[in-house]
């Protein structure tokens, strides 16, 4: 997608629901507590804030432009396990470097997906609709956010974000499996557009803000920590609803990641077109964490959603993007789902 001017509509939205402080940096920003760019990465006795719901070492979550796109900052905070609407995100769009505005959004409920909790934000009827879904993993020790509209006035804007909470050291070797419920934000239309604020009646089209709709699936990744090497597939993917719904999406192969000393990994996003050929889709990559690596966050981007085609192409002319989100457990720590009874279970890794 190539990037334009951030639209009126979209700094107005911004604007109003201002609030949080901005201090998880993507794209290697550097944000001070007033919210003013100092220039300065913390030192390794400096480590940041000690909140949960912000960075706690820059370093360590300065996420890759390719995943991050238009995403400047975001602050999440699941708050009390035990009450779904105690949760609370900032977030901070980013478009060809324009001021930092952020939002907070509203928790919403409808817009969940089984193990990601959504929220939206929409300052009034013609302005845009930003959908956003997060998570953190079972022990605490990740999580991640995506957030996405599916565009008003040409352009869309979306992003994602993982982070690590508390101390990681990276085990060094060992095999072990991750696995859990993936969780997507797209740029195309939700069919029944039922989060939006209504439009004005007589409102023309070209003024209207979209929902996006939302993907679900599942995904199952290997770590050889030996080998520093990461893969694995998001499969059973597909839309919650809409149209499309009962169209089954081509699986997403998570392909040469590469792990970091640091418990960070990237690698890249693959899917098989209809002769079966492997091709690059998008790119993929996240984190671990963990005292025993019990937790797994990523995000992955998509440069398309469906193969062959995109039904859209011969009306539009235009292509679909996807953007998700994976929180995953470890396979044999007492969350994993039942994926993980068919491999190696690691009570703990030495």
């Amino acid at each position: 997608m190539v990037k334009q001017a951030i639209p009126i509509a979209l700094m107005l939205l911004l604007a109003a629901c201002g609030g949080g402080d901005g201090s998880n940096p993507v794209n290697g920003d550097r944000v001070s507590d007033d919210g003013e760019d100092n220039g300065e990465d913390p030192g390794p006795d400096d480590p940041g804030p000690d909140d949960p719901g912000e960075t706690p070492d820059l370093d360590e979550n300065t996420i890759p432009d390719a995943l991050a796109q238009d995403l400047r900052s975001i602050a999440y905070d699941p708050g009390d396990p035990g009450d779904p609407d105690d949760d609370t995100l900032t977030v901070e769009m980013n478009a060809l470097d324009a001021d930092r505005i952020l939002a907070t959004y509203d928790r919403n409920a409808a817009l969940d997906v089984d193990g990601y909790r959504a929220f939206s934000a929409q300052d009034d009827a013609l302005d845009r609709i930003f959908v956003a879904l997060a998570a953190r993993s079972p022990d605490g020790s990740v999580q991640a956010v995506v957030a996405g509209d599916a565009g008003q006035f040409t352009d869309f804007y979306q992003g994602g974000y993982y982070e690590r909470v508390g101390n990681y050291v990276k085990p060094t070797e060992g095999q072990v499996s991750y696995a859990g419920n993936y969780a997507g934000v797209t740029n195309l239309s939700d069919a029944d557009q039922d989060q939006r604020m209504p439009v004005p009646p007589g409102t023309d089209p070209a003024l209207i803000p979209q929902q996006a709709a939302q993907t679900t699936g599942s995904v199952f990744i290997n770590v050889d920590f030996g080998d520093n090497a990461v893969n694995g597939a998001i499969y059973d993917r597909g839309f919650v609803d809409g149209p499309y719904a009962d169209q089954e999406l081509e699986t997403v192969f998570l392909a040469d990641g590469d792990l970091d000393d640091t418990g960070v990994f990237l690698g890249t996003a693959r899917m098989r077109d209809e002769d079966g050929v492997p091709f690059g889709a998008g790119t993929f990559g996240g984190t671990i964490g963990g005292e025993n690596s019990d937790g797994l966050a990523g995000v992955v981007a998509l440069d398309t959603i469906f193969i062959p085609a995109d039904p859209r192409e011969e009306v539009s002319g235009t292509f679909d993007k996807e953007t998700g989100i994976f929180v995953l457990p470890r396979c044999g720590t007492t969350d994993a789902p039942a994926i993980c009874t068919d491999v190696d279970s690691l009570e703990d890794i030495d």
